[in-house]
């Protein structure tokens, strides 16, 4: 069962313009764009979501790096890609769709809500409010740390790097369910929060050490070594009644 931990919805308008960044470009050279409203297919070289702006783009390709300002909504409509890094800034807020692919960092220090569906290389997350992965790819690893309202991944295609979630808050809650493929290891550190790690494909270590209270583990295929509160499953309730 998927869990939405915040709404992710907002009104974008239909009608928008295109700024572009420093002198004249040369003929042919992708624009830098400040997206606030929403955007037809295009090429651009760097987008930047302004404070307080909504920003939605469709079916376009990024030749440089995307920056989501305060308080900034970014939308990934259709298919596209971006070339460099993805930045979402304080209390920003991020949707990636399905066809996307994000060949930089997906970076997120202070944002409110992050769902990322798509294709990824290397995600690194602090202080993120919200966080969900669903059916996506990850070229790398998946790092959060400080999780203020909840952590979701699952059902991801495959992840080739390592899984760490550290230090999410009491206030929140974090699963690791029924991915495919992890070709590193899970590690689940200091977390306060109720956690479930469930029917995954693990190929390398599955380590669980202090976290309050101890996680939710099992049906999982551990590749290597299940260490620390991870050693011996310990299911749900329901699980273990059955």
């Amino acid at each position: 069962m998927r869990r939405s931990f915040l709404p992710f919805a907002a009104a974008v308008g239909v009608a928008a313009s295109v700024a572009l960044s420093g002198t004249a470009l040369a003929a042919g050279s992708a624009p830098d764009l400040v997206c606030n409203g929403s955007y037809p297919p295009g090429t651009y070289h760097n987008v930047t979501v302004p404070d307080n702006g909504n920003c939605v783009l469709t079916d376009s390709t990024v030749l440089g790096k995307v920056t989501v300002e305060t308080n900034a909504w970014l939308t990934l409509q259709g298919s596209g890609s971006i070339a460099g890094n993805l930045r979402a800034g304080n209390n920003a807020n991020v949707y990636e769709d399905f066809g996307w692919t994000v060949n930089g960092t997906t970076l997120g220090n202070g944002a409110y809500q992050m769902t990322l569906d798509g294709t990824l290389h290397n995600v690194l997350l602090n202080n993120t409010q919200d966080v969900n992965l669903y059916a996506t790819t990850i070229n790398g690893n998946f790092i959060s740390n400080n999780a203020l309202y909840g952590v979701g991944i699952g059902y991801t295609t495959k992840i080739t790097g390592n899984v760490v979630v550290n230090d999410t808050s009491s206030a929140a809650s974090y699963y690791i369910d029924s991915n495919p493929e992890i070709d590193g290891s899970v590690i689940v550190t200091n977390n306060q929060a109720s956690g479930n790690i469930d029917n995954n494909v693990i190929k390398q270590n599955l380590a669980c050490y202090g976290n309050t209270p101890p996680p939710f583990n099992f049906a999982n295929q551990v590749g290597g070594r299940s260490l620390g509160q991870c050693a011996t499953e310990h299911p749900l309730p329901s699980a273990s009644a059955s």
